[in-house]
């Protein structure tokens, strides 16, 4: 398990996983893009049913989570190696080796001349200066990671019921709560949204909750997402053909005016064509004002009786025949969303702007660079990196280089003019 543990965290740390796996996503979009015009809502089933695609996007989650702790460790041992404290080898951008030089206090002035920070210890100097822009790149891995944690918790374990949210009557589904008012207003100077939903709900203990549009509501573990609104009026209607009248709420989709719905009388012949008729001006929306107009047929079996209009509150009578609408309710179609992942999703939006106001400062401002020099018996390893402004950073560290080579060959003229050839060549190339 000890040898298996560093060879899987190795495959799954590697930079070519999450883009081939989020590659295989995407060939699958496209292909499924084909055959349907709702090719994400088809992809999204997909995952949900199959094993194998849960356990892919499972392999993206871990090859994020292995991608955010290797970053996180290379930051700290790099920090660590810039004060004498541990191997530096492959954490900087750039590696040189040359031959020793005697004294690596030469170029501490010459480092500190150019602004950088300077420490020293046995066989090592270490020079830095800025701030790491690695706090905005840890912020956005963890972003990418939540994001994608949300979407596996949604795609896995999402559930939804839709039912109607009515005026006046209990939530439903059993949560506690009755709905004590239903509002739909005009929000003519808003950003995003034109019109404002808002439901009042009146709890037993009396507390009072509205819960809006956006951002969707959540009550008893579960969010709220009103879809369409609707109309419930009290339907009152007697024939001659009938022993008594007819009375009942019904849940009619005429919302926005000019859409039609029906009620069918159960036991008879009769079935009733509603619709809401058209605002005779603008402003006065019926769901807003409650002032509602209800354009009404009347059909037995496929014979149309009569047609009329009836305001609410108002009778129509013909033939023997009266219908009336002594009230309405308001009433959303409202889905029931159980969804875990909504959560790392929001967080994953927060960790992402932070990361965008912070990585410009970070970069731009005052970027981190580093120079590490290390001497192990007779050969110096040279190790730079460079956040930002990498070629003025990169000049100087190989001048530093050059002046130390310099120094040697002044000290020591057999040997060290080789050895002052190797850094040279070494340098050189690099460069």
């Amino acid at each position: 398990m000890k040898r298996a543990f560093p060879f899987f965290f190795q495959l799954f740390s590697a930079r070519w996983v999450v883009p081939v796996v989020l590659a295989l996503f995407a060939a699958l979009y496209c292909a499924i893009a084909f055959f349907t015009d709702e090719a994400l809502s088809a992809l999204i089933g997909y995952v949900h049913n199959s094993i194998l695609l849960q356990l892919l996007l499972s392999v993206l989650l871990i090859g994020l989570a292995a991608r955010l702790v290797l970053e996180t460790l290379r930051f700290v041992r790099r920090q660590r190696a810039l004060r004498g404290k541990g191997e530096p080898a492959g954490l900087f951008g750039e590696e040189i080796t040359m031959a020793a030089a005697d004294e690596l206090s030469k170029v501490e002035q010459w480092l500190a001349s150019a602004g950088y920070r300077v420490t020293k210890g046995s066989g090592f100097l270490a020079a830095f200066r800025g701030v790491s822009s690695f706090p905005a790149r840890f912020l956005f891995l963890m972003g990418t990671f939540s994001l994608f944690l949300g979407i596996f918790l949604s795609v896995t374990g999402r559930s939804s019921q839709r039912e109607a949210v009515i005026e006046g009557e209990p939530l439903p589904l059993g949560i506690p709560g009755r709905v004590a008012a239903m509002a739909l207003r005009e929000q003519p100077d808003a950003l995003i949204l034109a019109r404002s939903l808002s439901v009042t709900v009146q709890y037993p203990e009396g507390g009072r909750r509205v819960f809006s549009l956006y951002p969707p509501g959540m009550t008893a573990g579960r969010f709220i997402y009103p879809r369409y609104l609707g109309v419930a009026p009290l339907v009152r209607f007697s024939a001659p053909d009938l022993q008594q009248e007819v009375a009942d709420y019904y849940l009619l989709m005429i919302y926005p005016p000019g859409r039609e719905d029906k009620v069918t009388i159960p036991g008879t012949p009769y079935k009733i064509f509603i619709r809401l008729a058209e605002p005779p001006a603008e402003g006065s929306d019926p769901f807003v004002t409650g002032r509602m107009l209800f354009q009404c047929r009347l059909v037995k079996g496929e014979e149309q009786v009569f047609a009329g209009t009836v305001p609410l509150g108002g009778t129509l009578s013909q033939k023997g025949y009266a219908l009336a609408f002594p009230e309405a309710r308001r009433f959303a179609a409202t889905d029931f969303i159980i969804d875990y992942g909504v959560w790392p999703v929001w967080l994953a939006l927060l960790l992402f702007s932070t990361a965008a106001l912070l990585y410009p400062a970070l970069r731009l401002v005052n970027p981190r660079r580093e120079i590490l020099l290390h001497m192990v018996g007779a050969e110096l390893y040279g190790y730079s990196l460079a956040e930002g402004r990498a070629r003025r950073h990169a000049g100087l560290f190989h001048e530093t280089l050059d002046l130390l080579a310099v120094e040697k060959r002044r000290e020591d003229p057999k040997g060290p003019k080789e050895a002052g050839m190797q850094g040279a060549s070494n340098g050189g190339s690099e460069a």
